[in-house]
This record gives C-alpha cells, sequence and structure tokens, in this order.
C-alpha cells in the first residue's frame, strides 16, 4: 500500500495495486492506543484501489493505517505534523 505524503498534514492518499482482491478495500485508521478513529471502504478504480484520507480533526502523531480484507492483510504506519 502507497501512502503519500507522509509525513501529512492532514490528508493524505492511499493507493493499493493487487488484482487478486476481490470486492472492496477496507481500510482502518487506528490511533497510537489502538482505537479505531475512522473506517474507510474503497472500490476498485482500474487496477487499484485509491482513495484520500483526511486527519484534519485528529491530533499531530502517529496513526495506524489497518488494511482489512478476506484476501489481504496489512498495517502502514502515518505521521500527521
Amino acid at each position: 500500500m502507497k501512502v503519500y505524503p507522509n509525513p501529512t498534514e492532514g490528508v493524505f492518499k492511499i493507493s493499493f495495486q493487487d488484482q487478486t482482491i476481490n470486492g472492496f478495500l477496507h481500510v482502518d485508521v487506528v490511533d497510537i492506543n489502538g482505537r479505531v478513529i475512522q473506517k474507510h471502504r474503497f472500490n476498485r478504480y482500474n487496477d487499484a484501489f485509491e482513495g484520500t484520507i483526511s486527519l484534519y480533526a485528529y491530533p499531530p502523531g502517529i496513526y495506524f493505517l489497518r488494511l482489512v480484507n478476506t484476501d489481504a492483510k496489512g498495517m502502514v504506519k502515518v505521521i500527521k505534523l
């Protein structure tokens, strides 16, 4: 999963390219304490899943993007300035 810009001032884009994933790509935003603060569902766009996430309403710090799908799992760290 690509996350950019990272670090971010609040808004960042994600891109995940995997042709083996079926359906939707679910991404949870998790704070440093392990709480899910946002849930997103992205549709396939051509051969990739792409979307934008905003952390403007949240304080600076470290957040994690948790990829949730029956076909794939993963986690990426995001730093909000």
